[in-house]
């Protein structure tokens, strides 16, 4: 079991600067891809569990 001393995180700024630049850049095209490839239509609902930084 870990301690809060033994965690580590990522400073809220470092996150903002990974949503702000590179998934725009690396991303944006797949999300519609998935999208489509799950079969996922206007209506539907999705459970998004541990995806992106959370900011």
């Amino acid at each position: 079991m870990t301690t809060s001393s033994e965690t580590f995180q990522i400073p809220v700024e470092a996150a903002e600067a990974y949503e702000a630049t590179f998934v725009p850049a690396l991303f944006a095209e797949w999300a519609p891809r998935l999208l489509q490839f799950a079969g996922v239509r206007q209506g539907n609902s999705v459970l998004d569990v541990a995806c992106g930084t959370g900011v």
